[in-house]
């Protein structure tokens, strides 16, 4: 379409060249309609102003990024209990070629220059398993294999505020779901007992390349779905996450979620008090060099 639009306008300007050469040495006839001309003009603007929506529509779409995992072992334990090994995370099986996790990734990053965003994460395998089943998994069964699903949004706010809205991975923990960006292949026992996933509202603002904050609105953790139940626990979880960087080889990040939450699906709640459920977690990294850092300290406390 731009080369068309290229070869009209071409076209315009030597017919608009014609007539006015035409009107000049004969002022009372001319071969060009100017009125004909006038619609060829209103024509062509009227295809620049579909192109360039097509090309913003296109350009949204061009630049969602397409990735993938494969993330399979072979596990062998001479302690093994009934064919399981114990302790671990989502490696678990004893004399077996397992799938942890295949995964497919759609993604598009936004900035404050192009504000919309959005990034949506497939999987199956035992690591999809695992995470569901300390949830309420008899209401996730459908959407289990989404594992991350929101939408994203720069808004115009100082340096610009990213606000999430759909489901994501937890910010607790040093360690993450994806075998591939941790540190080990396996997982500690904190990380073991979740959580894995929020579904819900997430706002982040970075002050500065030093200090950044970020505030929760969710439903719960470990939930897709609300499965707060009776008096003293209707409410949401909230929560903030304090990064601080403040130089290259250290950074401390602070995390804490808290809410009204039912401590198992389907199990009325007997006071408001007795159903606060809290984590705090601190996570300090020193980078030593680029093949060595250290340092995670997580407190728990509440239910």
């Amino acid at each position: 379409m731009v080369k068309l639009i290229e070869a009209l306008e071409t076209r315009i300007r030597s017919l608009e060249e014609k007539l006015a050469a035409k009107t000049a040495s004969d002022p009372v006839k001319s071969e060009i309609n100017p009125q004909d001309l006038a619609g060829m003009k209103k024509d062509v603007e009227m295809m620049k102003e579909q192109s360039k929506q097509n090309e913003s529509f296109n350009g949204f779409f061009r630049n969602v990024e397409l990735g993938g995992v494969i993330d399979g072992y072979y596990g062998f334990n001479n302690n093994k209990v009934d064919m399981f090994t114990q302790g671990r995370a989502f490696d678990v099986r004893h004399n077996a070629f397992s799938l942890q996790m295949a995964k497919l990734s759609l993604e598009r990053k936004n900035s404050k220059e192009s504000p919309l965003g959005f990034r949506v994460d497939l999987g199956l395998g035992e690591t999809v398993d695992r995470i569901i089943s300390v949830s309420d998994s008899s209401r996730n069964d459908a959407t289990k294999h989404v594992l991350q699903a929101y939408a994203s949004y720069v808004a115009p706010v100082g340096s610009g505020l990213t606000i999430d809205f759909g489901k994501f991975y937890t910010p607790i923990g040093a360690e993450v779901v994806d075998t591939k960006d941790n540190f080990n292949y396996s997982r500690g026992w904190l990380f073991a007992f979740g959580p894995y996933y929020h579904a819900g509202l997430r706002a982040k603002y970075a002050f500065n390349d030093k200090v950044a904050l970020t505030g929760f609105l969710v439903n719960g953790w470990d939930n897709l779905f609300e499965n707060n139940v009776g008096p003293g626990s209707n409410g949401k979880t909230f929560g903030f996450q304090l990064g601080l960087t403040p130089t290259k080889k250290f950074s401390l990040t602070e995390t804490y979620l808290a809410g009204p939450e039912a401590p198992l699906a389907n199990v009325p709640a007997i006071s408001k008090r007795n159903n606060w459920r809290h984590i705090a977690d601190t996570v300090a990294i020193y980078t030593v060099n680029d093949k060595l850092s250290v340092g995670e300290f997580r407190l728990r406390f509440g239910r």
